[in-house]
């Protein structure tokens, strides 16, 4: 059934063409994670919205994680042994999703999204710990830290965020401004090692592992987005402004009327989708579940609609529990 749009007026809609289907996004993303309105992908990332809500961060929680943690991580990756590396990041980055889940994709609720996230993600941070040329540049990147550091005679604390790097600022009396060249120096350190450590999850095959469809540019972004995010009130305003330009940030919008919408129930947990026309899969932000939306099946038990999750043959219903059948596409 249509709906009329349940926006106002227009709308400031983020300029993103899916690169899995190459629809355009229609509809604001409520979070810093862009999903495409048609298929469902993870198309892009809000670098504004990322800003403005905190995503990505680690925060304190991580770090007191982090430092309980490090120095098992440290010495399992000296010896090469990667099963523990690994099973230690599991354990840290699983703490954290519950601690912390707003730094994650509002995915991350769905059980099955957090097992395979956690999967891809704890081998690319085994990677960062474990690869020759990781580390070689991670070293790298940390000798400009330290000069920038010392700049400042150590009034910034600098927290390394794995994969993402994000350096945050432990402000004490006052918030250190360092210098231009030496924290661009520190800057192209950490493209070249994000570079490198890209590469080197895609050789072991790690990518394949990651719960959304995405490409390696867009991973990426994530990642240099995360870096300039914490450094941000740490640098001048010319400088603000030239890593934003040249990590290529500057994020485009348009102010858009609402498209007419179709109203869909979530066959995960029965909240409301709001669909464009032509749609075939959403992600429901309530559940986190990635949801075929061509088609509702009626419950048998309370007579209720509703859209299949992904992958799914057969759904509980959302409202009554008895179970729908319904047939849908392989979970892409």
């Amino acid at each position: 059934m249509a709906t009329k749009a349940r926006y106002a007026s227009g709308v400031r809609v983020r300029v993103v063409k899916c690169h899995a289907c190459g629809g355009p996004k229609q509809l604001p993303s409520p979070t810093a994670y862009v999903y495409c309105d048609f298929c469902g992908a993870l198309s892009d990332w809000d670098f504004s919205m990322a800003c403005s809500k905190g995503n990505a961060l680690p925060g304190p929680a991580y770090e007191a994680l982090h430092r309980q943690l490090a120095p098992t991580i440290k010495m399992a990756a000296a010896r090469g042994d990667r099963a523990t590396v690994k099973a230690q990041y599991m354990y840290l980055f699983d703490r954290h999703i519950g601690l912390c889940p707003s730094s994650y994709s509002p995915r991350i609720v769905d059980p099955e999204f957090r097992a395979r996230y956690l999967d891809y993600y704890t081998d690319t941070m085994t990677v960062h710990d474990t690869d020759p040329r990781v580390v070689a540049w991670t070293q790298y990147m940390n000798q400009r830290i330290a000069e920038l550091r010392q700049s400042q005679m150590g009034q910034m604390a600098v927290v390394s965020f794995g994969l993402f790097a994000v350096a945050l600022g432990g402000v004490q009396q006052q918030q250190p401004m360092f210098p231009d060249h030496l924290f661009w120096a520190v800057y192209q350190a950490f493209r070249n090692q994000m570079a490198t450590q890209m590469q080197a999850v895609s050789e072991v095959g790690a990518l394949a592992k990651y719960p959304d469809e995405v490409t390696v540019q867009l991973l990426e972004r994530v990642a240099v987005s995360a870096f300039v995010q914490g450094w941000l009130p740490y640098i001048s305003a010319n400088c603000q402004h030239h890593l934003i330009q040249d990590a290529g940030l500057t994020d485009q919008y348009i102010e858009a009327q609402p498209p007419a919408l179709q109203l869909r129930r979530c066959g995960g947990c029965g909240g409301q989708l709001d669909v464009v026309t032509g749609a075939k899969c959403v992600i429901c932000f309530r559940c986190g579940k990635k949801v075929d939306v061509t088609h509702e099946f009626p419950c048998p038990g309370c007579g209720a609609p509703s859209s299949v999750p992904k992958g799914s043959t057969a759904h509980p219903c959302p409202y009554c529990g008895v179970q729908i059948q319904g047939t849908t596409a392989p979970t892409g």
